[in-house]
């Protein structure tokens, strides 16, 4: 018999959370004329007088991460899946609580701070558990499924990370590198709320 290990209220808690970040990232994206969805990172909407929106959307999406720890340790036999879950919702909540740092082409100062070093690190712990949690959980729910959505985190982070360093470093036009990390952390977030669905509906050990 397929083992249950969260209720379907759990489960739709964690899903509708994920999809109210996403629509309040797509609405900042829209409406905020400071930040460039095409150039910028998520993490610069955390700036300026409408910051508060986006850290609280951080937040919460590593509340939803949380809330999946325990369900995926009880589902595996091993404890890495249930690692990697945490460490992507320990490094939401770091780039929840310490703002960026300013990047190149906004309004904002640029500066290096102790909070933006703080958020980098929590930037990469968060990347680096959604791409482990991919692959980790991909039995719970359709294994090819796992490693393409690990890929296109890996990917989407590594070509964002390159861009940005490009950029900075040629000090030249700011390459699209906010795109290529929205689509990485966006199918981070859909594996998540895949893997709550599956795990309400039941999986084999």
């Amino acid at each position: 018999m397929p083992l249950v290990t969260m209720s379907r209220r759990r489960a739709g808690g964690i899903i509708a959370a994920l999809a109210v970040f996403v629509i309040a990232l797509a609405l900042q994206d829209v409406l905020r004329s400071d930040v460039s969805a095409i150039r910028h990172w998520i993490s610069h909407l955390s700036l300026g007088p409408w910051g508060g929106v986006n850290i609280a959307g951080l937040l919460l999406t590593g509340a939803a991460a949380a809330a999946l720890v325990r369900p995926v340790r009880v589902a595996t036999p091993s404890r890495w899946p249930a690692v990697m879950v945490a460490v992507a919702a320990t490094g939401l909540v770091l780039a929840a609580a310490f703002v960026s740092d300013a990047p190149p082409g906004t309004r904002y100062a640029e500066e290096a701070t102790w909070h933006g070093q703080l958020h980098d690190l929590g930037g990469g712990l968060t990347f680096l558990g959604l791409f482990g949690t991919c692959l980790a959980t991909r039995r719970l729910a359709t294994p090819p499924w796992g490693v393409v959505f690990a890929v296109i985190v890996a990917l989407g982070f590594v070509t964002a990370s390159a861009m940005a360093a490009a950029s900075f470093a040629v000090n030249g036009p700011a390459l699209p590198s906010g795109i290529a990390e929205r689509v990485a952390l966006l199918a981070g977030l859909a594996w998540l709320a895949f893997l709550a669905h599956r795990l309400s509906k039941g999986v084999d050990r």
